[in-house]
């Protein structure tokens, strides 16, 4: 009661007995098959991870991070988790370069990582053929939800 549910029709099961033992079975469906989704406003979560994440300054764009997950239902808007770059890492959270290291992604390595509203008005840039997107945060957001992640 109360929880999602989806009703599928597969031409290969035709009774509900088939159709049990297939509980639990993943359903992949190829990125070429998918259904074209409104490229302005409407993006597959695999085609967000991964997306190099950049900021402008000035006349020129700083690297952020990359998207690492995303978080669906938090609020308003879904929440993009980004893991920051060593440059930026150091430049939201000064203190990090003096007490952590950078040096490879080995198991136990904390990595800073950043919680970014995916609203238009915060992420208005998304590229997913290009491979980036462009925040404008306001201004403390960024230094707001900062947080290491193991």
């Amino acid at each position: 009661r109360g929880q999602l549910a989806y009703l599928l029709k597969l031409d290969q099961v035709s009774s509900r007995e088939e159709a049990e033992e297939m509980k639990g079975t993943s359903l992949l469906v190829k990125t070429d098959e998918r259904e074209k989704l409104d490229g302005d406003s409407e993006f597959y979560v695999q085609d967000l991870l991964g997306l190099q994440v950049r900021v402008k300054e000035g006349d020129a764009f700083t690297e952020v991070g990359r998207v690492v997950d995303l978080y669906d239902g938090t609020g308003a808007h879904d929440t993009l988790d980004i893991e920051l770059c060593e440059a930026f890492a150091t430049k939201v959270k000064p203190s990090w370069g003096e007490r952590q290291q950078f040096k490879g992604k080995g198991k136990g390595k904390a990595k800073l990582c950043v919680l970014v509203p995916f609203a238009r008005e915060i992420v208005p840039v998304v590229d997913t053929g290009k491979g980036f997107c462009e925040i404008n945060p306001p201004e403390g957001l960024l230094e707001a939800c900062v947080y290491k992640k193991k």
